[in-house]
């Protein structure tokens, strides 16, 4: 298993999106909204023209407000309550009021998210209330060191404030444990799955972009089609100027020898890329999406507005 992994880091170091990237969303403030003052952004479809989905942020670069159509102001923003070393925010429904979400944010003394709590009613609209906890331990780095996922998809009380659930009466989803290597041009993130089948891999440059990313599966699926062996999930970014330019494919073996030798490997959506443009105060403002001749069309479009 140990040589294995050497040749995934040191030879492919193929990657794809994982845990450990969308960690960093689960962080309630958005640092470069905060200082740039970002009140609200306007997502425009152009894909689907004219529809258009709002955020809003308060001063500290929290979100306030999350709605799938085009709106101009809020009644009834999300509710942050600070306590110690836990901050809790709260979600209403537009019109009625009432109660939609409860989150939890738990900070360890220097400010790293060692737990994540969320209790919320279904997007269907329905009585089914779901519930996720996400536990973190860091190193003296404030590195991510391991991460456990647990929840309930059809939890037994309703959604309601100051809830307190224990993880024992939630489903074990997963847990990871990470490493890290450096050398003098990239940084390694490696993190395990506890049940052996998954190793996720990132790739970032001295500057923390990120360059590669690798999702490996001793067995899985395949563009949620089919399943196959030795899948890789992976996901390329090259960066030039103000271009941010995304591939994404699967590769696996549709079989394998006696040995474990893959017999025959196959490429899944081998086409998949899109480029983001960035302003140059790193904000997001285009998205394009790629033709088969590999010709793009504009998809996304960023609108902001600013506090003064």
């Amino acid at each position: 298993m140990k040589a294995f992994l050497t040749i995934i880091i040191t030879l492919t170091i193929q990657i794809s999106y994982s845990q450990s990237e969308s960690f960093k969303d689960l962080y309630p403030e958005n640092k470069l909204f905060k200082t740039l003052k970002v009140k609200r952004v306007v997502d425009s479809f152009y894909v689907n023209y004219p529809s258009a989905s709002t955020k809003f942020y308060d001063t500290a670069g929290r979100l306030i407000g999350d709605f799938n159509y085009y709106i101009d102001t809020i009644d009834n923003p999300f509710v942050y309550v600070q306590e110690r070393d836990t901050l809790y925010r709260l979600k209403y429904k537009f019109l009625e009021k009432d109660i939609y979400s409860f989150e939890k944010f738990v900070f360890n003394k220097v400010g790293d998210l060692k737990e994540y709590f969320e209790c919320r009613n279904s997007y269907h609209g329905d009585s089914t209330v779901l519930v996720n906890l996400y536990l973190f331990e860091h190193d003296d780095k404030s590195r991510l060191k391991q991460q456990s996922i647990f929840r309930s998809w059809n939890y037994s009380e309703k959604v309601k404030e100051r809830m307190n659930v224990k993880k024992q009466e939630l489903q074990f989803i997963d847990k990871y444990d990470y490493s890290y290597l450096s050398s003098s041009k990239v940084r390694i993130v490696v993190a395990k799955h506890s049940n052996g089948n998954r190793i996720d891999t990132m790739v970032y440059n001295l500057k923390g972009q990120l360059l590669k990313q690798n999702l490996f599966a001793r067995h899985g699926s395949v563009g949620g089609e089919q399943s196959g062996e030795y899948v890789n999930d992976i996901i390329l970014r090259t960066y030039k100027g103000n271009s941010i330019l995304e591939k994404w494919f699967t590769t696996y073996c549709f079989a394998v020898k006696s040995n474990g030798d893959c017999f025959e490997r196959k490429q899944y959506n081998p086409g998949g890329k899109e480029e983001k443009i960035i302003d140059e105060k790193g904000l997001l403002i285009k998205k394009y999406s790629f033709y088969g001749d590999n010709s793009k069309v504009l998809t996304d479009r960023y609108f902001y507005l600013f506090n003064k």
